[in-house]
């Protein structure tokens, strides 16, 4: 599949180091795009025009990352994040709050036609369940703010799961207000089990017994290419009526749970 329209466009993209980051900077430089990747390490074999060091847990580190950014930013992939055995407000702050940040900061060296896709997971479906309290959460206005906020709220769970819940139900808000504003587009893939050293490490740490019911009805882990397809085509400058959309690239995972009643209440149809 080809991409042609993206030659010539300086796009971002996060987390280039490994996994989808990578594959999606590949994609995009196979198909002529000027590709600016950051990544805590330096990838391998890959053509990038600039390389920047990230940290997105560290906030001094997010602002000098953007600083180096020169405008225009015709598209931002934000795709980096880490497992859920990170510390806790580390993986807060780099899931979250710190691509929250990042994003703030890029948008102003974007223009009308951009586009913002928010790389989340099958994990950040729960955000049915506790909406109103994530709608708090995602409207604070620092790093610190929702570090406090999260702490002050243990009952919404593990950081991991919830970060991307957070992630999922920011990128909606910020959907509308950016197309309104500045007719800048924000979308949400959410992918499922995918082979890349994140996956290896979490099946490391918890088994992979685990991961196995994520993989039905599919049966298998997704390539990285998968996802970054999908990742490109809702960024794409031709894509232009796609806004706050969230697409699940899970094998059918979501179908799954959403028809055995998991995610739905069939009794009184509404969203549990």
């Amino acid at each position: 599949m080809k991409f042609e329209e993206y030659k010539g466009l300086r796009v971002v993209v996060t987390g280039v180091s490994s996994g989808i980051g990578k594959a999606t900077a590949q994609m995009l430089i196979d198909n002529g795009a000027e590709v600016i990747g950051l990544s805590r390490r330096v990838p391998e074999d890959l053509a990038l025009a600039q390389h920047i060091y990230l940290d997105l847990a560290d906030e001094d580190c997010i602002r000098k990352a953007a600083e180096q950014i020169e405008a225009p930013v015709d598209c931002l992939f934000n795709i980096a994040g880490s497992v859920p055995m990170t510390e806790p407000i580390t993986l807060l702050k780099i899931n979250f709050l710190g691509q929250r940040l990042f994003t703030e900061l890029l948008v102003e060296k974007m223009h009308k036609g951009s586009t913002i896709v928010n790389c989340s997971s099958d994990g950040g479906y729960g955000w049915r369940r506790q909406y109103k309290k994530t709608v708090e959460f995602v409207e604070t206005k620092t790093i610190e703010e929702g570090i406090e906020w999260y702490q002050a709220h243990p009952e919404v769970g593990h950081p991991y799961a919830y970060s991307k819940e957070a992630l999922d139900v920011w990128s909606y808000k910020l959907s509308t207000k950016l197309f309104k504003e500045k007719g800048i587009r924000v979308n949400v893939e959410s992918p499922g089990a995918v082979k890349t050293e994140m996956l290896d490490l979490i099946e490391g740490a918890f088994g992979v017994e685990m991961v196995e019911p994520t993989l039905d009805p599919s049966g298998y882990r997704s390539d990285p290419k998968e996802q970054a397809l999908v990742l490109l085509f809702m960024g794409s400058p031709e894509n232009t009526y796609t806004n706050g959309s969230n697409i699940c690239v899970d094998g059918g995972l979501w179908a799954r749970l959403v028809t055995t009643g998991t995610y739905h209440d069939t009794e009184v149809g509404t969203w549990i």
